[in-house]
């Protein structure tokens, strides 16, 4: 499929995408590699990671694999050590990974719902606060996207992940005011359902 933006558009920039083997995630970092950036993705599953670079260097374009669990900073800093020390200082982070399963609220056990909330809320903000506070804050510049979910009346079904998917529209909404001082930008994207 041809692309709608200008080839090269993304020449000289660093871009992490979490969740970036499969799904939404895969796509949206094939498409950056695309349109010229040096591409980075991260997950829990490393067979996820092989299947994914697999196909982006199957079309042609380059990316870097390393796996990480957003729920710990420990491993955070190593993934920024490595994309660093491989691709050099990140300009974009896309905030894709995320967990969820399907459950009426009054069956949602308390270690399900404290899974999700860790990984899709406290994650992504482990995540955006280590790459801001380390690049983009310093530099002066930095560009985060927030994959969420359409959660505008409600998630029935997935009340976990519509709480924390709501939590990080808020802390997008919020992190975009504090950081605009320092040339910061933010924005969430709330998909329905995508062909990937």
């Amino acid at each position: 499929m041809a692309s709608i933006f200008r080839s090269g558009l993304m020449d000289g920039h660093v871009a992490i995408v979490t969740g970036g083997g499969t799904g939404i995630g895969l796509a949206i970092a094939r498409s950056l590699a695309e349109l010229g950036a040096r591409v980075a993705i991260s997950g829990r599953k490393q067979e996820k990671l092989d299947r994914g670079l697999a196909e982006l260097r199957e079309a042609g374009l380059s990316a870097f694999a390393r796996t990480c669990d957003i729920r710990e900073p420990e491993q955070i800093s190593a993934l920024l050590d490595a994309v660093k020390a491989e691709l050099g200082e990140p300009t974009v982070l896309v905030n894709n990974a995320g967990g969820q399963f399907p459950t009426p609220a009054e069956h949602l056990a308390q270690k399900g719902w404290d899974a999700v909330i860790r990984n899709n809320l406290n994650g992504t903000f482990y995540m955006t606060q280590a790459v801001a506070t380390r690049f983009f804050i310093p530099r002066r510049r930095g560009r985060v996207v927030n994959i969420i979910a359409n959660i505008a009346r409600g998630f029935p079904g997935m009340v976990h992940t519509g709480a924390a998917r709501a939590g990080v529209e808020n802390l997008t909404k919020t992190l975009a005011i504090e950081w605009a001082q320092h040339n910061v930008q933010l924005n969430a994207i709330a998909p329905g359902i995508i062909r990937s």
